[in-house]
């Protein structure tokens, strides 16, 4: 279950992972132990930019499997905080 903790940042209480925005082009996926930063612009809708999710924070590289789970989590948490959303 998704909970807005503030405008720009969203928890999920089941799984325990956190979307919040970074910076103006960036948002964080945050798990308990690593951190994903990936690419967006903001305008009508967010544009998920997929290409620029790599490596966990630290180096680690996300596996084909992870990119598209945290790329779904990502674009699940934008749409509940209300944004539409596009992957780029």
């Amino acid at each position: 279950m998704l909970t807005k903790i503030t405008n720009q940042k969203v928890q999920d209480d089941e799984l325990g992972y956190v979307v919040q925005v970074a910076d103006r082009f960036n948002l964080e996926y945050l798990e308990p132990q690593r951190t994903a930063r990936i690419e967006v612009e903001f305008g009508a809708s967010v544009g998920i930019y997929k290409d620029s999710l790599h490596n966990w924070v630290g180096g680690n590289p996300l596996t084909a499997a992870e990119k598209e789970l945290v790329i779904a989590r990502i674009k699940n948490a934008l749409q509940f905080m209300g944004s539409k959303t596009e992957i780029c």
